[in-house]
């Protein structure tokens, strides 16, 4: 079992370092990642590494292992599941007042990878620190389209502020990783603070009155990276602010 946690960390420090050299190192050549990112009605055909490496570039921060427990074994074909939670936090954690705690099942056959199951998130509270009181900005009346690019705009800024002021009083977001949904706030603060990214809005489709679909697509700062992620949000203004905003799944872009 301690080799299989060596394994597993060893995996998770690539990770927070973006290694993908290393971490292909890891996994068996047959590797399967199951994200909820991922989802049947969008793109099925990005191939392990492609997952990998759109997960991987706009991740900037620190990743730690709070949990790792056996939780199944066949013996006949030597392989063990780990129920595992990562703690994802930003460089500088104690600033941030909430951190995202991946729940995934990583599967081990012949030391090697075999099988990355994600979960869902739970949220994991810095006791030493008070969820912050964002600053709302006066925003001009703008379109529902011109709202999408500012929310690209500010989310690769890491502009928390502005972020925070395109959503309405009682705004809800919901994301594949949550089973319920969350305020402006708290999603701003337990998501934001890890992302280090170039965005950049590629199509916005209208769907009804004052609700459109947007991809934006995530360009790594590295542009050695073969993969580019393509987020899909579904999102309803009301009164120029975005009033619901729905993380739907992801693209290649």
């Amino acid at each position: 079992m301690s080799e299989h946690i060596h394994i597993i960390t060893s995996f998770i420090k690539a990770w927070e370092s973006k290694q993908l050299d290393k971490m292909k190192t890891l996994l068996a050549e047959d590797a399967v990642i199951l994200h909820p990112y991922f989802q049947d009605s969008y793109d099925t055909k990005i191939d392990t590494i492609g997952k990998l490496e759109i997960l991987n570039n706009d991740f900037n921060g620190q990743s730690e292992i709070e949990e790792c427990n056996l939780i199944s074994e066949n013996s006949s074909e030597q392989t063990k599941t780990y129920r595992t939670k990562i703690l994802d936090q930003a460089t500088d954690k104690h600033k941030q007042a909430l951190w995202m705690m991946m729940v995934m099942d990583i599967t081990i056959s012949l030391n090697k990878i075999k099988e990355i199951s994600v979960l869902g998130a739970e949220i994991k509270k810095n006791p030493q620190k008070e969820l912050r009181t964002y600053k709302k900005r006066e925003i001009e009346h703008c379109s529902v389209n011109d709202l999408i690019y500012l929310l690209a705009e500010f989310w690769g800024n890491n502009d928390r502020d502005g972020l925070y002021s395109l959503f309405s009083e009682n705004a809800k977001i919901t994301h594949p990783l949550y089973i319920n949904s969350l305020s402006p706030d708290v999603f701003i603060e337990v998501m934001n603070p890890t992302v280090r990214i170039k965005t950049e809005v590629q199509k916005i489709l209208p769907k009804e009155k004052n609700k459109v679909i947007a991809y934006i697509n995530e360009i790594p700062l590295d542009k050695s990276q073969k993969h580019i992620g393509q987020m899909i949000l579904s999102v309803y203004v009301e009164e120029n602010r975005i009033k619901e905003l729905s993380i739907l799944g992801y693209n290649e872009g």
